[in-house]
């Protein structure tokens, strides 16, 4: 009989939005019912309406005054040290920007942490500094050291490390000096999956920030006869708006059999942005529908050229419309898509996470 997850800690930086890093916490908790679960609660975001990771009533939440801030992680890190500590034999938190590390262990407790690569604030710090009030700007880059060195500091505190993608693995082995090893987040497989439809427009998906590039498709489509639809919410989602072209429909976030509709009816799915692994591309992929994105990243690790998308060779408007030109010239198959991910699906995320925890499980017990 497999593990139920009676003596495992899932602790997340939070659960009030849903992102790639809320997906790995939902399957966790949905996979392991009798684990405790824990991460910070802050108030509902005015710049983000979607919906929190399914399981999350099990989650107790830390109540942190404020709307979430990537300059305060350190803080949000010590709070969750002072959470009270659950009996728990493993810990394993899931993490971007490190608060989740900040969980204490007891006694012969393991901590495994899963990270999802280093944070754009710390990768991408100018273009998250243009989502910040222009008046905290210049005091945000000055602080940006510390913040790098309290985010190394905190990766280095678990028993075992593990990365979402090689990029990912790559980077914090060369920026911060820590080893890794990766395991590719999981892929609903089962759900995303591909079938015959009209396909009527381009797509754009995600958390509308400035780090996730948007403008640059909007501007490819102001000299297009084509529609794009961006599904997604944010803080960038009012300027987006303002500058998009006529041919541009926003749709707000898209829950889960919307998002699907939307990727089977698209003839490729835009993704401009330097992704650590790129939920977003492998989900469109298992619908069976090709991937646009910038040759970096975790999307090097998805995207076969001319097999289920194509490369930016630059991230700028006539770089997407050169690429799109080069999907609808390709077109390649939906099998292919479809084929290129059934190795990321979840049922292999959780085979091989399950074998972590239970190997540190036993070693706790020992």
């Amino acid at each position: 009989m497999s593990w139920d997850g009676d003596g495992l800690l899932i602790v997340g930086d939070q659960a009030e939005t849903y992102g790639g890093q809320e997906r790995v916490f939902e399957t966790l908790l949905q996979h392991y019912p009798a684990a405790d679960a824990v991460a910070l609660q802050f108030p509902a975001s005015r710049h983000y309406r979607g919906r929190p990771p399914y399981g999350a009533e099990r989650v107790r939440g830390l109540r942190t005054p404020g709307e979430r801030r990537s300059l305060l992680t350190p803080l949000y890190a010590a709070r969750m040290a002072l959470a009270p500590r659950a009996r728990a034999e493993v810990v394993l938190s899931v993490t971007q920007g490190g608060t989740a590390v900040g969980a204490r262990t007891r006694g012969s407790a393991r901590h495994v942490a899963y990270s999802s690569g280093p944070p754009s604030m710390y990768g991408q710090s100018e273009l998250s500094l243009a989502d910040e009030r222009p008046l905290l700007r210049p005091a945000l880059r000055a602080i940006l050291p510390a913040l790098r060195a309290a985010y190394r500091g905190l990766l280095r505190r678990p028993d075992r490390l593990i990365a979402n993608s090689d990029y990912s693995s790559e980077y914090l082995r060369r920026r911060f000096g820590l080893d890794t090893e990766v395991i590719h987040p999981p892929v609903r497989t089962d759900f995303f999956t591909p079938a015959p439809r009209e396909r009527r427009h381009w797509l754009a998906a995600g958390r509308l920030t400035s780090q996730k590039r948007f403008d640059v498709v909007l501007a490819a489509f102001e000299s297009l006869d084509a529609t794009l639809v961006v599904a997604g919410d944010g803080p960038a989602r009012g300027r987006l708006e303002a500058a998009a072209p006529p041919n541009v429909t926003f749709v707000g976030f898209a829950h889960d059999e919307p998002l699907r509709e939307l990727y089977r009816s698209a003839h490729g799915l835009i993704c401009p942005s330097l992704e650590t692994f790129g939920l977003v591309m492998a989900e469109a992929l298992a619908c069976g529908t090709p991937v646009i994105a910038q040759r970096a990243g975790g999307a090097v690790e998805l995207i076969e050229e001319g097999v289920n998308g194509a490369f930016l060779e630059e991230v700028d408007a006539e770089g997407v419309r050169r690429a799109m030109t080069d999907v609808e010239r390709l077109a390649p198959a939906p099998e292919a898509c479809r084929d290129s991910i059934e190795a990321h699906a979840q049922a292999r995320f959780l085979e091989r996470i399950g074998r972590v925890l239970e190997a540190e499980r036993a070693q706790a017990l020992r």
